[in-house]
């Protein structure tokens, strides 16, 4: 189980509802940490679908939702505690051609 998370709530697909990113900070087992988004079904917040976008970071403080890139998405950038990188996951789930 992880120690603590992180979190951001964005609207993630551009749905116009919200999302939740959450980043898991396990120092005992980095390697099960995951980076997960909660995507909003019902634009409610009384569904959900879980995705994990990554296992094996492990994440402190992070997880921050930004278009980093500047191509019109949200990608996620992060830091951990027990690393001295900052990860990058890029939105490749977008077409950046497509209308929101």
């Amino acid at each position: 189980m992880p120690d603590d998370l992180s979190l951001d709530v964005v609207d993630m697909d551009r749905d116009g509802d919200l999302d939740v990113v959450v980043g898991e900070h396990n120092l005992a087992h980095p390697s099960r940490a995951r980076l997960m988004i909660f995507e909003n079904l019902d634009g409610k917040g009384l569904s959900w679908a879980r995705h994990v976008v990554y296992t094996g970071d492990e994440h402190h403080d992070g997880a921050q939702a930004v278009d980093i890139d500047g191509d019109g998405d949200l990608d996620i950038i992060s830091i951990g505690w027990g690393h001295p990188r900052v990860l990058l996951y890029e939105n490749k789930a977008i077409d950046r051609g497509a209308s929101p």
